[in-house]
């Protein structure tokens, strides 16, 4: 097996598109193996069929943490703050992804597409395992999109197909501005970590608002900051209300 992303310790954010079980158990076990041996903690986000088959195969390790994939997508701003607190812990990450309706896919791709910029300072090697069966021909294209790395045929190789959150995110298209962006920002930050983004929005909401706002707020900044150019994510208030932008 190849690695383009042995060694180095950045976010890798990897596609891995499976048609059967034994396709994704396939793909996970040496994957899973190659991280007990170089002693990285490597986490198994599996549905419990595939679980226990990897497990069969790998075996226990100190190195090896398995925990339930999730059943529903929920909230993908959640997304965010949620792997934010779990990736230090982890060299490598895989996750059974759940299956995504397509109501839901705008949202979901904005959130793949955002990871690549909310998550850039952990030195994670994450990948997002779908099952392609699952999946339309569009939302398979932008999973590609908006993925830097693909497993395939078991090398994990850059994806020439990929396209920076920036472009990706104004090709999909936004709404109009709210009339709140184009008052002076109450802060703007400059390269913020998921930390800080958190933080200063938690600061500025004197914890007014629910965790889920806050979760949305956070979102919104690394969209925002991914179409901007030369500026940082923005916090706007006016009137009690709050905008990340």
């Amino acid at each position: 097996m190849t690695s383009t992303a042995t060694g180095h310790r950045s976010f890798r954010h990897e596609l891995f598109l499976y048609g059967s079980a034994e396709d994704l158990v396939e793909f996970v076990v040496p994957w899973a193996r190659d991280g007990v041996a170089a002693e990285e903690p490597t986490l198994l986000l599996l549905r419990a069929d595939a679980a226990q088959a990897v497990l069969h195969e790998v075996g226990p390790s100190p190195y090896l943490t398995v925990e339930p994939a999730l059943a529903e997508p929920g909230h993908p701003p959640q997304h965010v703050s949620t792997a934010s607190a779990l990736l230090p812990s982890y060299s490598r990450v895989v996750h059974q992804e759940p299956v995504i309706a397509p109501s839901q896919w705008s949202d979901w791709r904005r959130l793949e597409a955002v990871l690549n910029l909310a998550l850039r300072h952990y030195g994670t090697w994450a990948v997002c395992a779908y099952d392609q069966r699952a999946l339309t021909a569009d939302m398979v294209e932008d999973l590609w999109a908006t993925h830097p790395l693909v497993g395939q045929d078991g090398d994990h190789r850059p994806n020439d197909r990929y396209q920076h959150p920036a472009n990706f995110l104004v090709q999909r298209g936004y709404d109009q501005p709210d009339p709140i962006e184009r008052t002076p920002p109450a802060v703007e930050l400059v390269d913020p970590s998921a930390a800080t983004a958190r933080a200063t929005v938690k600061w500025f909401s004197r914890h007014r608002l629910p965790d889920q706002v806050i979760d949305k707020l956070i979102f919104a900044s690394h969209e925002r900051s991914s179409t901007r150019s030369g500026t940082g994510p923005q916090l706007c208030c006016a009137c009690g209300r709050r905008m990340a932008g």
